[in-house]
């Protein structure tokens, strides 16, 4: 059951972390793997005692197949799997947040500007482009033209006044 109040989504089913597995140890495993696969295989061979070398060989590969190919199943590809789905996962998530959040900026009845690490406008709301650039009717675009000089805690300073209205 999964409920989504638009922020989060909150599961009833619990998140199991990825268990990823070192190189050498994921080496380890499937080498022990290919040995116990191999002695088995040359088990069975040894009791159906095969004179034909052919056929031999053929059920030795087969043998080997069938053991080994369900071990580099869950060892390799079912991680790799769940690893791309939780990533597919919180990419979305992501882009829903991010929307969202630009949802409620431009609703915002106040005058918002998203500054980024270089203080350059990256986003204004539709309020914040009317306060600031009035009757003029800038842009988005022409209103990021406006030089950021000092940026201190909540106070930020431009270098031009909001215009009139």
């Amino acid at each position: 059951m999964s409920t989504n109040l638009g922020l989060f989504d909150i599961s009833s089913k619990p998140s199991h972390p990825v268990r990823n597995l070192s190189p050498l140890r994921s080496l380890t495993i499937l080498a022990i793997l290919i040995f116990l696969a191999e002695l088995f295989a040359m088990l069975v061979l040894y009791f159906l005692r095969i004179p034909n070398y052919v056929v031999k060989s053929l059920l030795d590969g087969i043998i080997m197949l069938v053991l080994i190919l369900p071990g580099l199943y869950f060892l390799q590809l079912k991680p790799l799997s769940n690893q791309l789905e939780e990533r597919t996962q919180a990419e979305k998530a992501l882009r829903n947040s991010e929307e969202l959040l630009r949802r409620v900026l431009e609703l915002l009845p106040v005058g918002v500007w998203i500054i980024d690490k270089d203080r350059q406008m990256a986003h204004g709301n539709l309020a914040s482009q009317s306060i600031w650039t009035g009757d003029r009717q800038v842009s988005v675009e022409q209103s990021k033209e406006l030089e950021v000089t000092q940026l201190r805690g909540s106070m930020l300073n431009l270098e031009h006044e909001p215009a009139k209205m």
